[in-house]
């Protein structure tokens, strides 16, 4: 929960994984529950395991085993290299996105005596698309936005079923909030499907959860009622 001063029906969405709440802000300042929180797996994590499929079916199901398996540290670099650059990713982004990758990753595939990895991008007809240079991956933005497809579709799906139901039509703002509401595509898609409404994304958004739990420790009182999930 993230506090948020302005009146009336907002729909809060957090990242990471997607949860969806809406609340009334009432006269008193607290918050009202109007819809229980769900959500499903189209976070930043989503776009994560589709990132790491991609490079499976590049690299081979084996290499991938064995860089997890023996090189723990490596793989969690690819994800942390792949956090930093996801979330420059943009509908508008052209040309080839730059990613590091471990040296490893080259070995264990080499290792495994699959087919050569240059030989494979020309196969797959790629050659436009992908580069990979010793620890260097480059992907062409069009490859890189694909990762978030999926995702993005299943947030956008759900927000639209929950504002769709009758006892909603009044609400007036989405409130963005977690790691993956600082993606651009995201963000854009969010405005797109929710028509007239009020899209606010806080600053430091990724933190914005953590600090509406901080907030809430101090003042629970902050919520004065809420939906149960099951009646």
């Amino acid at each position: 929960m993230y506090e948020c001063r302005l009146s009336g029906q907002q729909c809060i969405i957090t990242g990471g994984t997607v949860d969806a709440s809406v609340h009334e802000k009432k006269m008193d300042g607290t918050l009202k529950q109007l819809h229980r929180p769900s959500g499903g797996p189209w976070g930043g994590t989503k776009v994560d395991d589709k990132y790491i499929a991609w490079l499976t079916e590049m690299f081979g199901k084996g290499a991938m085993r064995n860089l997890k398996k023996e090189s723990m540290g490596d793989y969690l670099d690819i994800l942390r290299e792949f956090e930093s650059k996801k979330r420059s990713v943009t509908p508008d982004s052209e040309g080839k996105i730059t990613l590091r990758i471990p040296g490893a990753l080259n070995r264990y595939h080499t290792d495994a005596g699959d087919e050569n990895i240059e030989s494979k991008i020309a196969r797959l007809n790629l050659n436009e698309k992908v580069d990979i240079k010793a620890d260097k991956l480059r992907v062409s933005a069009e490859t890189a936005r694909s990762w978030f497809k999926e995702p993005i579709e299943g947030t956008i799906g759900h927000i639209t079923r929950i504002l769709a139901e009758p006892a909603l039509k009044d609400v007036t703002s989405i409130l963005l909030v977690g790691g993956f509401a600082e993606c651009k595509l995201v963000q854009d898609a969010v405005k797109t499907a929710v028509g007239n409404r009020t899209v606010i994304i806080p600053e430091e958004a990724g933190l914005a959860v953590l600090k509406g739990a901080v907030l809430f420790g101090h003042r629970p009182q902050l919520v004065s009622s809420r939906c149960v999930k099951f009646t």
